[in-house]
């Protein structure tokens, strides 16, 4: 092939290659991004995530009053209405264990 022919093949074959680099680049350019971006988005979610749950857990487990709290509450309310409606001391510390 003579030199007139090749040059322009030479010329052609440079460009393609080129471009192809180029278009290479940007698709792994736009890769990393994209890992980048659900890299990021996989952390916060995993962040905030884990915070909802503790909080949904937290208002779903209210800790249930056990027989002995039960017993104390009802002898405070026995005594405080089958006494006069003044409050002796003895009352208020009465209901104070019933608040604790």
């Amino acid at each position: 092939m003579d030199p007139e022919t090749l040059n322009p093949i030479n010329e052609n074959l440079y460009r393609a290659g080129l471009m192809m680099i180029q278009y290479i680049t940007i698709i792994v350019g736009l890769a990393i991004a994209l890992y980048i971006l659900v890299a990021l988005v996989a952390l916060a979610y995993d962040f905030f995530g884990d915070t909802r749950r503790l909080t949904r857990r937290q208002m779903d487990t209210a800790p249930e009053p056990d027989a002995k709290d039960l017993l104390t509450a009802l002898a405070g309310l026995d005594e405080s209405f089958g006494e006069s409606q003044t409050v002796s001391p003895d009352n208020r510390s009465t209901a104070q264990t019933i608040v604790l």
